[in-house]
Formats: structure tokens, sequence, C-alpha cells
């Protein structure tokens, strides 16, 4: 049986417990929820941005009478890179944003550091291809190899048989091609040896 006392004392914690969670989701869990929807909103509006940007660029080549597969080099590297800062600013704001909700949960950042260290080395064994990828995709746009509206055909090397199309997009990931037939092919950058630009 349990005494009168005791179960004073269990509500009195129950009820200390549920202040204490209540506190909480007052002021951290609001902070979590406002900073979560605050990145999505910010995301949002950085592709919007990025995507008005494209267009002004798009319509700026149209004025001054070229299509866009026969744009200048330099409004074919403008517009990658507009894409690739957008995407790496979007990265950058999520990255920001799981900082600030870790804080908010109370976790000691100096704990995670052992734990990161070792998640760390895992994911740079699993993810070298994606690191790969990036790189060089960012040797791409920074070289200028080639660009939005460009007809390339990528090829292994010391072969001139191989994909063959108009580039309809680069990023730091992929570069996707649009092929004669209409379809959209999709090439991660690391596996790009060989590049011929048909339009220079």
């Amino acid at each position: 049986m349990t005494s009168p006392r005791t179960g004073t004392v269990h509500g009195v914690a129950a009820g200390m417990e549920f202040d204490d969670l209540s506190r909480w989701a007052r002021e951290s869990g609001l902070e979590i929820v406002l900073l979560v929807l605050g990145s999505v909103l910010l995301t949002r509006l950085i592709r919007w941005g990025v995507g008005r940007t494209v267009s002004y660029m798009d319509r700026r080549a149209v004025s001054d009478d070229t299509d866009s597969f026969t744009m200048s080099e330099t409004r074919k590297h403008e517009r990658a890179l507009a894409q690739v800062v957008g995407w790496a600013t979007v990265v950058l704001v999520f990255l920001i944003t799981a900082f600030l909700v870790i804080q908010r949960l109370n976790v000691p950042v100096t704990t995670l550091v052992a734990p990161a260290t070792l998640i760390g080395a895992a994911l740079g064994f699993g993810a070298q291809r994606l690191v790969q990828d990036l790189l060089s995709g960012f040797f791409i746009i920074t070289e200028r190899q080639y660009g939005f509206g460009d007809i390339i055909r990528i090829s292994p090397p010391g072969e001139t048989v191989g994909i063959a199309g108009a580039v309809e997009e680069v990023t730091l990931r992929t570069t996707k091609l649009r092929a004669e037939g209409g379809e959209l092919i999709v090439v991660p950058n690391g596996e790009i040896r060989q590049v011929t630009n048909l339009s220079k």
C-alpha cells in the first residue's frame, strides 16, 4: 500500500516536471519552431531570388539579340554562378539553423566533438563520390569549361563517341543535358572524364 504522503510527493514531482516542460515549450520550444520556419521561408526566398536573377539574365541575353543557346561565355558563367551561390547559401542556412536548434535543446556542443569526428570519418569514406562530384563541378564552373546553352559531348578519354546534348543546368554536383531526342540526361560531375564543347 502507498501512503498518502508518498502519493503527495509523487504528485508534486509530476507537477514540477509538467511546469518545467511547459516553460521549456514556451521558451526554447517556441524558438526552435520559429528557427525552423524562418529557415524554410529564407531558403524559399533565396531560391525565388536566384530564379528571378536567372530570368533577368535570360531576358538581358534576348534583348541583346541573342537566344539562350548563343549567349556569351560571360553570361553563361554568370548564370551558373548564380545557381551555385544560391545552392551554397541554402546549405549554409540549414547548417546554421541546425546548430542553433542544438543549442536550444541544451546539448553541450563539446560533447558532440567525438561523435562528430567518428561520423565525419564514416561519411568521408562513404561520401568520396559526392566530394569528387562537388570538386569537379567547382572546377568546371571556375574554369568555364562549358555553360548553359553549350552543346557538349561527354565521352571516355581518347574516344569521340559519347553522350551529346545541350547543357540545361550546371551545378556543383551534376550536369543536365537535353539530348537530341528530348531526353534529359543527368551526369554526376565526378563521372566526367572528357568533354568536347561543340559550341566553341
